[in-house]
């Protein structure tokens, strides 16, 4: 029987993270562990006109340190979506394919999600689909602690965690290649709007370099 991926919601995530869900028809995501800070769940990584930055999703924690990472509500004391669709079109506009996917992706990101684990399910099921990925998410009914039945990459994709097989991922145009080297396992975003229906056949490349068994 073929073992479901586990993973960890995440904000955009990175390439790495789409790799994985190609290894598997089933993506599983942890809804009941314990909200973890500077990482992916709330963040996503892109190249911009000054370099790789971060764009974050501010959060608030109604049981504080113990709340579960389907319980984070999302900060809307300032305007951060409008913010981030900002730095992303500043980020992206002259890339291949930035007209081709920004409707869809502006209108997901720009909808009114009370928590940060409803709108990362939105813009994961959009960029799926935008992939032309067959992979069905659902989520936990409670904490997986045995993860033995399990491919468990909760906490294997995480910013602060440098995979040694980035350093074999083929490079692809990016926008701003004039002036910065090329950032690997960015946001999938990145992929997306450079590489558009190509994207599939780089993620193709990176599971068989860093998920091959």
């Amino acid at each position: 029987m073929e073992k479901q991926i586990l993973l960890s919601t995440a904000y955009l995530p990175p390439i790495s993270w789409f790799a994985a869900a190609l290894t598997g028809k089933t993506i599983l995501i942890e809804a009941h562990e314990t909200y973890f800070k500077q990482s992916y769940r709330n963040r996503c990584i892109i190249s911009g006109p000054n370099g790789v930055q971060a764009l974050t999703a501010p959060i608030s924690k109604p049981n504080g340190n113990r709340s579960l990472v389907s319980e984070v509500t999302l900060s809307f004391d300032q305007n951060w979506k409008k913010n981030h669709w900002r730095t992303i079109e500043t980020a992206y506009n002259t890339s291949p394919f930035f007209l081709y996917y920004r409707d869809r992706i502006e209108k997901v990101l720009l909808n009114n999600h009370k928590t940060l684990f409803a709108l990362n399910h939105e813009l994961l099921e959009l960029a799926l689909s935008i992939l032309t990925l067959s992979v069905h998410i659902t989520s936990t009914n409670q904490y997986i602690k045995d993860a033995s039945d399990y491919i468990d990459l909760r906490n294997i994709i995480h910013p602060k965690i440098i995979h040694l097989s980035v350093q074999n991922f083929p490079e692809y145009p990016q926008v701003f290649n004039d002036r910065h080297p090329f950032a690997p396992d960015l946001s999938i975003i990145d992929l997306i709007f450079n590489e558009g229906p190509a994207s599939i056949s780089y993620l193709r490349k990176i599971a068989e370099i860093r998920y091959a068994t």
